[in-house]
C-alpha cells in the first residue's frame, strides 16, 4: 500500500512533469505525443533479483526533428519474491529527453533523466525508495498510424537498488 507523504509526492511529481511536457509540446505542435507501456522491470536487492511487471503512461513533445522531451509515471501491476518477501513496483516516475536520429519509419535513441522509484518489500510494508540519473537506448516504429517503442533503461542504480529492464509500447501524436 502506497504511504501518504509517498502519494501527495507522486501526484505532484507527475502534475509537474505533465505540465512541463505540455509547456514544451505546445511549441511543438503536430510532434506531441502520448503512450502507454508494459515494462518489465528487474529490481535486484544484493545478489538476488525479482522480475516485475508495470504499466507506463507518458506523455511528451519534440523540440526539434532529433529530440524530444518527455514525462513518465509508471505504477506496478504483477510483483515477484526475493526471500520468501512480496516484492512489487510501488510507482516511478521522471523527466526524460530523447535524443535520436530519424531514419524511414524508424526512430532509434538514446535516452537520459532522472527516475524516482519506489519498490515494496513484503509484509511488514518496508518500502525501498530512491532517485537517480537514468539511461537507455530504444527505437520507434511507424505502423499504421501508430508508433511501437521498444527500449531498455537503467532507472536505478543506487545504494541497495537496482532497477533495469525492457519496456514495450505505443505512442500516438497529436
Amino acid at each position: 500500500m502506497i504511504k501518504q507523504p509517498y502519494v501527495r509526492s507522486l501526484v505532484l511529481s507527475v502534475a509537474m512533469t505533465a505540465l512541463a511536457s505540455a509547456a514544451v509540446a505546445d511549441t511543438t505542435h503536430g510532434k506531441r505525443y502520448v503512450g502507454a507501456s508494459v515494462t518489465f522491470p528487474d529490481y535486484e536487492l544484493r545478489s538476488e533479483s525479482a522480475a516485475l511487471t508495470g504499466l507506463q503512461g507518458r506523455v511528451g513533445g519534440f523540440l526539434n526533428e532529433y529530440m524530444a522531451f518527455e514525462g513518465r509515471a509508471e505504477i506496478g501491476v504483477i510483483g515477484d519474491t526475493i526471500a520468501n518477501r512480496d516484492v512489487d513496483l510501488s510507482y516511478s516516475f521522471g523527466p526524460y529527453i530523447r535524443a535520436g536520429l530519424p531514419l524511414d519509419k524508424v526512430f532509434p535513441y538514446l535516452i537520459v533523466g532522472f527516475t524516482r522509484a519506489v519498490v515494496d518489500l513484503g509484509s511488514p510494508s518496508i518500502s525501498d525508495a530512491e532517485t537517480d540519473s537514468s539511461y537507455g537506448v530504444g527505437a520507434d516504429f511507424e505502423v499504421l498510424n501508430l508508433t511501437i517503442s521498444l527500449e531498455y533503461m537503467q532507472l536505478i542504480d543506487k545504494n541497495n537498488m537496482d532497477l533495469s529492464g525492457f519496456s514495450f509500447g505505443f505512442t500516438s501524436t497529436f
